[in-house]
């Protein structure tokens, strides 16, 4: 294999897994740990992962934020989201909203009272409770106060008895067909409401594209729309369209 090649697997391994050791490398790659530890340097140095130590991490990994840190990122833009998302919602259905800022800001759009919403977040849960909705299901469980939801067996086993028209969650990154987020137990929860939904909405900002988190929970060929905002590249879209139907402000008067 020579060195290009080398360079390339590596850094594809550390973008698909995260992480990887140096000593994994070696092995894999039959080299020194002194040869991998030159290649992850110029690797360093172009800016395409991080060195730590013993090994390397991705820069498309992504680090979890509390919902106060996320409320200040590109609200603009999942308002947006959310108002596309909002002309989905039809009387006498019931739908899944999860947990996360943008799905807040869907929250906040909805003005169908004669539907029935479940959700496992608790700021989704107070926004919607001023409303005068058909019925408003709050799923109990183990309580993250970072993110505001509720997870665990206790909520995941909820989700599973229940069956929706329609759920809308969110995500951390997507990655070709991965959808994937911080944690197990928050990845667990939506693939329970999504496998339990007729129709299943992915809301995600532009930022979220072509990184990849910790937990893959969701496939997104098996997503029916994704919504997101106007500042999407034209390459993103086309390279993801492919596997999914793709929505915003630029297509969404076609539709409504």
């Amino acid at each position: 294999m020579k060195k290009n090649e080398r360079i390339k697997f590596i850094l594809d391994t550390v973008n698909v897994k995260g992480y990887v050791s140096i000593q994994e490398l070696a092995q894999h790659l039959n080299v020194s740990n002194m040869t991998i530890r030159r290649y992850l340097t110029e690797l360093e140095e172009k800016d395409e992962l991080i060195k730590v130590h013993g090994g390397a991490e991705s820069k498309l990994v992504q680090n979890e934020k509390s919902q106060f840190e996320k409320q200040s990122l590109y609200m603009n833009e999942k308002k947006e989201i959310a108002d596309i998302a909002s002309h989905f919602i039809k009387p006498g259905e019931t739908i899944f909203i999860g947990s996360g800022t943008t799905l807040e800001q869907l929250a906040y759009k909805i003005d169908e009272e004669d539907i029935r919403v479940v959700t496992n977040s608790w700021p989704v849960f107070v926004i919607l409770n001023q409303k005068n909705f058909k019925e408003l299901v709050l799923v109990g469980g183990t309580y993250r106060e970072r993110t505001g939801a509720f997870v665990g067996k206790t909520a995941f086993n909820c989700l599973e008895s229940m069956n929706f028209t329609k759920a809308f969650i969110s995500c951390n990154a997507i990655y070709g067909t991965n959808i994937s987020t911080f944690t197990e137990s928050a990845g667990d929860i939506q693939t329970a409401a999504l496998n339990k939904a007729q129709e299943k909405f992915l809301l995600v900002d532009h930022s979220k594209f072509n990184k990849i988190d910790f937990y893959q929970f969701y496939n997104l060929e098996d997503i029916n729309y994704l919504i997101t905002d106007h500042n999407i590249e034209e390459k993103t879209i086309a390279k993801y369209s492919q596997f999914v139907k793709i929505l915003s402000s630029k297509t969404i008067d076609s539709l409504f």
